[in-house]
């Protein structure tokens, strides 16, 4: 037995070791692309984490809305490529940007992030139930976000669609508040054409008269407010 073995070893030495070698040369090739996919990112030198992370924008098989689109409250997105990993999602918030996603009604999702402090203005303007009942104009344009970005709402996009910018009418669909500091650390979002027949959503019920239907007045019993669901084109 130990000299089979050692007939054999002579034999399975120069496979593994051009195995190795060839290994090693794969994993400094792909050490090296990925360093140069993230040196090129604008924001390289001004967030350490982007260094390592390969940026890959997945396609967004969507038709854009930029035509007869109602007045709404304009988004300015940016794609962004990690999922999963809720650090990535952690680095987003500490650099002032929401992160989220945007759904098309055949089950696709493109992975967004936008301004903290406009998600931050509509939250205190429609409180937790208003929010997932808008609808937005979503401005996802194209290339990295870098922080001195200008993210008003551009005319070509609100006209026509500027190169590389892509337009959608999307629903606030849900929320994700934390709830010790009240921030909205994700926002789903999902995309509602205009030839879409019908969508559904929670619609908050507020009372302004003195005394609630179906409570006495000066008694002591409870009355609930019913957040119902009604359907909308």
């Amino acid at each position: 037995m130990k000299r089979a073995l050692q007939s054999i070893i002579p034999c399975i030495s120069p496979v593994t070791a051009r195995l190795s070698s060839h290994a090693k040369s794969i994993s400094s090739l792909d050490f090296a692309y990925a360093a140069t996919a993230a040196a090129a990112t604008p924001a390289f030198q001004k967030y350490p984490w982007y260094r390592g992370s390969f940026w890959c924008y997945s396609s967004f098989s969507l038709p854009c809305d930029s035509q007869g689109l109602e007045e709404l409250e304009t988004i300015v997105a940016y794609e962004r490529e990690e999922e999963g990993r809720s650090r990535f999602c952690r680095r987003w918030r500490s650099a002032g940007r929401t992160p989220g996603n945007l759904f098309s009604t055949n089950g696709e999702k493109v992975l967004v992030h936008m301004d903290s402090k406009f998600v931050r203005r509509q939250l205190a303007k429609h409180n937790r139930d208003g929010l997932t009942s808008q609808l937005y104009r979503i401005e996802l344009r194209a290339g990295e976000w870098e922080p001195d970005s200008d993210e008003t709402e551009s005319e070509e996009a609100s006209s026509s669609g500027a190169a590389g910018t892509r337009v959608f009418r999307a629903l606030a669909k849900q929320a994700h508040i934390n709830a010790v500091t009240g921030e909205v650390e994700n926002i789903n979002f999902q995309h509602c054409p205009l030839e879409a027949t019908s969508i559904s959503v929670n619609v908050p019920v507020k009372s302004y008269s003195e005394t609630v239907v179906g409570a006495v007045k000066g008694g002591c019993g409870t009355a609930k407010t019913v957040v119902g669901a009604v359907k909308g084109g």
